[in-house]
């Protein structure tokens, strides 16, 4: 868990470096992680549903993408929320 708040929120993550890594050593949710924050979204589609199995979870990635866009559209601040969160919006 602090692994995948510290990916989330840490300013300065090597995306590229870091997802062959996660791959290799079956790190499915932090792999879901660093695609989020690199901006590929098919690749942590597929790791929720095809790696965990985990649809409900894939539509809270929708869902939290989703809030994002819109909120940087809009000029405002984007939504916190981490992509596995205790209490999904």
């Amino acid at each position: 868990q602090k692994l995948l708040l510290f990916l989330e929120r840490a300013a300065h993550v090597d995306v590229q470096a870091l997802l062959p890594r996660a791959g290799d050593l079956g790190l499915h949710r932090e792999k879901v992680v660093l695609c989020a924050r690199g901006q590929r979204h098919e690749d942590a589609l597929r790791v929720l549903v095809e790696g965990l199995n985990d649809l409900p979870r894939a539509e809270v990635y929708c869902r939290i993408v989703m809030a994002r866009q819109n909120q940087r559209a809009s000029d405002q601040p984007a939504p916190d929320v981490p992509v596995f969160c205790p209490d999904p919006p």
